[in-house]
């Protein structure tokens, strides 16, 4: 299971991500992305994901390729991202 929400601060939004992120529980995560406006900074932290799955590192990739920073990684997730 997961939860995710969604701090604004003036032009930032931070997504708090607290579980398993995994193939089967990325929606919350992609919907709340998608609400966030144009012209807003988007931070994710992951400091409360407890597990993540291929598919997730994968994903979790893709956004910080398009600039997006993944904050407060677990040390494991850290590792696989470097891999990645």
């Amino acid at each position: 299971m997961i939860r995710v929400t969604s701090i604004t601060e003036e032009n930032t939004v931070t997504l708090n991500v607290e579980g398993e992120l995994t193939t089967a529980t990325m929606d919350p995560l992609k919907w709340e992305l998608d609400q966030v406006g144009r012209g807003k900074v988007i931070h994710v932290d992951l400091a409360a994901v407890d597990h993540v799955d291929r598919h997730a590192i994968k994903f979790l990739y893709s956004l910080r390729a398009r600039g997006i920073p993944l904050r407060n990684c677990q040390p494991y997730l850290s590792e696989a991202l470097l891999r990645f």
